[in-house]
């Protein structure tokens, strides 16, 4: 009977039959054994909950709590208020990590918000981010802020919550939970409020997740549908609103990366654009655009007007599905970037 675990791991499990055997395996196979899964199934309708259960009647350190679907980031929060341990981990049951997980993120933790690096495994080979060898070390909030996040802020490293060992009673002293209204960016916007609390942050070179690429069901793919451009993009600006904030009020030095904290949301309008061409008839696509164009000014929305020559850039090196929509959205674009009287 596993009392206190050191480590609680908590894995949302939807429809992932083909994926959560391994997924488990994994994580039983840790170095470190003090820890309990705290399993969360989303109302699956496939095998997975037999899987998970044949695993708990051979390993007490298991515990099933089964919902209604939910979706992920309702799971995840239902998966933080059960968990016992000290720390948290996040693990999705589509994808892998290796045996010296736990004990790698232990052993690099003395209070502070550790950061590992994560492998993108894609048809049975993996790819790793290199960008963090550059950051490795001991970071203040401030000097994290102003070094890495804003430099790296969309990638795996330091915006996705894998890799990463939580203080689970910062988390629960803090009511850190996951916004379960968004669909886009819940990670991101997690990682971004648990920051204001962690006054210490370490990132270490070495890999303790594999992230699985296009696998069927995985609960971080979507099916984009015509309605959910609109929201798509609302969301984007929600979170990028969230992540300014943090950046001005945490950043000792923020006007010199004020510029460069602004690059985030020419990144959401762009993913919002894209979205919106690939999903939607040429007309309905430029009538969203058109959408988005007349909030960004009816709500004073200036952040995209310091650089539109970057913006430009961007769109040009995007690959659309036709030359027609490509010339009509750079026109738009143009449109877009020129000041209003």
């Amino acid at each position: 009977m596993v009392d206190s675990p050191l480590v609680s791991i908590v894995i949302p499990v939807f429809n992932a039959e083909k994926t959560i055997y391994n997924c488990i395996n994994d994580v039983l196979n840790q170095t470190f054994k003090n820890f309990e899964i705290v399993i969360i199934n989303d109302g699956s309708t496939d095998n997975s909950l037999q899987i998970c259960n044949d695993f708990a009647l051979r390993d007490e350190r298991i515990k099933i709590f089964s919902n209604m679907n939910h979706g992920v980031s309702y799971s995840r929060n239902y998966g933080i208020k059960k968990s016992q341990g000290r720390y948290l981990v996040f693990v999705d049951s589509d994808d892998r990590c290796p045996n010296t997980m736990l004990e790698t993120l232990l052993k690099f933790n003395n209070g502070e918000f550790v950061l590992s690096n994560i492998s993108d495994y894609y048809k049975n080979s993996l790819h790793s981010e290199n960008d963090i060898y550059a950051y490795e070390g001991q970071y203040l909030l401030s000097e994290f802020l102003e070094k890495v996040f804003v430099f790296n802020n969309i990638k795996h490293f330091t915006g996705a919550i894998y890799a990463k060992l939580f203080d689970l009673l910062i988390i629960k002293n803090n009511k850190i939970f996951f916004d379960e209204n968004l669909n886009y960016a819940e990670d991101f916007l997690f990682i971004v409020t648990y920051l204001k609390f962690a006054p210490k942050i370490k990132i270490i070179p070495i890999t303790t997740y594999h992230y699985t690429i296009y696998v069927k069901n995985s609960l971080t793919q979507k099916n984009f549908h015509n309605t959910d451009v609109y929201n798509f993009w609302k969301q984007r600006v929600y979170v990028y609103k969230k992540y300014e904030e943090l950046m001005s009020s945490f950043c000792r030095n923020y006007i010199n990366i004020e510029a460069k904290t602004k690059e985030l949301f020419y990144e959401f309008l762009i993913s919002s654009i894209k979205m919106a061409c690939y999903t939607l008839r040429y007309k309905d696509a430029l009538n969203c655009i058109k959408t988005i164009q007349d909030e960004i000014y009816n709500q004073n929305i200036i952040y995209r007007l310091d650089n539109p020559n970057w913006i430009i850039k961007k769109f040009k090196n995007r690959n659309f599905k036709t030359l027609y929509i490509s010339l009509k959205i750079r026109y738009l674009l143009k449109k877009l970037f020129v000041r209003r009287p």
